[in-house]
């Protein structure tokens, strides 16, 4: 039985439970031969899903508090959660984010609550994607080593980072291709949880990053907060009272 199976019990004497997201989520968690007593566990993507799945389904449980802060993750991983938020969401359970602060990962997994709070001192760093690309080839020629890759195709570049010192045309093309197409998820799924138009979400992805009192001011967060306010706010806003239980 692992910690969550024990938790479990008790997710049903509360009403709410709380999960904290940062640094890196493994798919799953790692096996080691090391003694880890007294170590705290890294929730797992296996474990946030049981979590949301339990809280999907339970006919006490109101609804699940999101706090995201500086996480380490890819758009896909990031996706999956917001994803799974949504679904809760539309069930009819509530779903609340508190931001510590945030940049485009962190902002598209929080677009799928019902209300997103941040803390006073947070800075919104919704600012669009980008992608670096390191090259080796002025490296590898300071030591005398030359690297004999071919990719077959133009747009096969797995062989560029070592065999050239910038971006082909055919690479650079598809990077603009790969970075437009996850820049429009990222508006979409903004544009539908916010409810504001595409075209405003580009607006204000341009022109960012924003303080708290900024992103409030454009509809990007509902209030701002520290954590220990949060239950309170809560409350105020579904008028009833709550038992938290944290996950996480």
């Amino acid at each position: 039985m692992d910690f969550l199976d024990k938790l479990f019990g008790t997710f049903d004497k509360s009403n709410f439970v709380q999960i904290r997201l940062s640094g890196e989520i493994p798919e799953e968690e790692e096996k080691s031969f090391l003694p880890t007593m007294g170590a705290k566990k890294s929730l797992t993507m296996w474990d946030i899903e049981k979590v949301l799945t339990h809280v999907e389904n339970s006919a006490k449980l109101l609804g699940v508090i999101i706090s995201l802060s500086e996480l380490r993750i890819g758009f896909a991983r990031a996706n999956l959660i917001r994803q799974r938020l949504s679904e809760i969401r539309a069930s009819g359970k509530k779903v609340i984010v508190h931001l510590e602060s945030g940049g485009n990962i962190e902002y598209l997994i929080a677009s799928a609550a019902d209300k997103i709070y941040m803390t006073p001192w947070g800075t919104l760093n919704l600012i669009g994607l980008k992608a670096e690309v390191t090259f080796y080839k002025d490296a590898l020629d300071k030591i005398g080593v030359s690297a004999n890759m071919k990719g077959f195709g133009e747009y096969k570049s797995a062989a560029e980072t070592f065999t050239r010192d910038s971006m082909s045309t055919p690479h650079k093309e598809m990077m603009d291709s790969i970075l437009d197409d996850l820049q429009t998820q990222l508006e979409g799924h903004i544009s539908k949880g916010r409810g504001i138009t595409p075209k405003e979400v580009k607006n204000l992805i341009d022109n960012g990053p924003y303080m708290t009192d900024i992103a409030q001011d454009n509809a990007l967060i509902d209030g701002v907060c520290y954590e220990t306010q949060l239950e309170e706010n809560i409350s105020i806003l579904l008028q009833a009272d709550l038992s938290v239980v944290k996950a996480g």
